[in-house]
Parts: C-alpha cells; sequence; structure tokens
C-alpha cells in the first residue's frame, strides 16, 4: 500500500491489519460488496469521488464524479467537502471539517467510510480512562483557528443567568400550589399503605 507501510496479525480465527499512517476504512456501498479496502491518506491532498482519476474511486447513487477531498497537514486532517451529500457521523457538512479518531464518513447515499488515526487515537487512550468510547467529549479538541473546521458539532445548549431566575422568587403561594404534584398527599390522608377498608370505604351489603 503506498503512503504507508501495513502489518496483518493474525488473532485466532481473526486477521488484524493496522497501519501506522491516517487511512480510511471502506467497507462498499452495497450489500454485495465482500471486501474491506483501506485508503491510505498521505500528507497532502486525496481527492474522492466517481472519477478514475480520483485518488479513491467511490462508485454509488449521489457519488460525484469529485465528491470531496481530503487535506492531510502536520497529521491534523480535514474533509473539504465538494458536493452536498457528504456527512460526518450522520452530519451533513458543507464547511472544511477536522475528522477525529473513528468517526464515520458516508460518500453519496450509501458508502460509508472509517477514519482512523492511530497516533490520535493512542493520545486519546492516554488521556481518557476508558478506552471503549463511542463519541469524543465536546471540547475533546481545542480549536485550532481553522475557521469552520468543527461544523459538524451539534450546538450546545446557551446555560441561564442567574438574572433569568428572579421572578420565580416572587411567585404567589396560590401559583406555586398549582404545580404540585397530584402525588403529594397532605398528613394524614388515605394512601396506597393505608388498608383498602379506609381507602375504599366499608362493603356494601
Amino acid at each position: 500500500m503506498s503512503g504507508g507501510s501495513v502489518e496483518v496479525q493474525e488473532a485466532g480465527r481473526a486477521l488484524k491489519v493496522h497501519t501506522e499512517t491516517p487511512h480510511l476504512v471502506s467497507l462498499g456501498g452495497g450489500r454485495l460488496s465482500t471486501a474491506v479496502t483501506l485508503h491510505p491518506l498521505p500528507e497532502g491532498r486525496t481527492t474522492i469521488g466517481s472519477s478514475p482519476g480520483a485518488d479513491i474511486v467511490v462508485q454509488g447513487t449521489g457519488v460525484e464524479p469529485v465528491h470531496c477531498h481530503i487535506d492531510n497537514q502536520g497529521s491534523l486532517v480535514t474533509l473539504v467537502p465538494v458536493s452536498d451529500m457528504t456527512s460526518v457521523d450522520n452530519l451533513r457538512v458543507n464547511h472544511p471539517t477536522r475528522l477525529t479518531q473513528g468517526c464515520m464518513l458516508c460518500v453519496g447515499r450509501s458508502n460509508y467510510l472509517r477514519f482512523n488515526h492511530p497516533a490520535e487515537a493512542r493520545m486519546i487512550k492516554s488521556v481518557l480512562p476508558n478506552s471503549r468510547i463511542s463519541v469524543l467529549p465536546i471540547g475533546f479538541f481545542p480549536d485550532d483557528g481553522g475557521g469552520g473546521l468543527v461544523e459538524g458539532k451539534p450546538p450546545t445548549v446557551p446555560r441561564r443567568s442567574w438574572d433569568s431566575w428572579e421572578g420565580l422568587s416572587s411567585a404567589s403561594n396560590e401559583e406555586i400550589a398549582r404545580y404540585i404534584s397530584p402525588k403529594v398527599f397532605p398528613a394524614g390522608s388515605s394512601t396506597v399503605n393505608s388498608p383498602a377498608a379506609l381507602v375504599l370505604g366499608p362493603r356494601a351489603g
């Protein structure tokens, strides 16, 4: 494989394929695909598309001849979308977006590629105690000043200031009483913990 060496190890009945360079793992774009393909991402720009001249050729519904680019600059890997049908972790992206270890790219309608960054994975394992995480915490990677490199991140919920809670202290007792849960019973009332005869009343006849 150009762009980096590949090490294949036997693990029981399985085979482990390992490379030190950032790469994409393609599972194909349909049920009839039976191969697992590793695409290296060397320093510089890698083009993904359906054109025979693309660095990574992907066929399928919604895949453009030049669909997107991936820039690897000093181990910082950035997805530069060209087509609208490009997503990262099920979030559609339309600006340059930084790729992080384990994220899933979708090119076109159904072509999925997993991004692996071995050096980044080792760094994450050394910092986070739980190595079986599925999503990195928001803000784990600081902003690199790339201007939109994290376009695919979900928005955060704004926090309310303490001043906005001042009006609650002026509520009257009548207003507060309307929000008391019906499951809160006054002292001495009959509840489900009381004898059935007391709750249901005397049996007729």
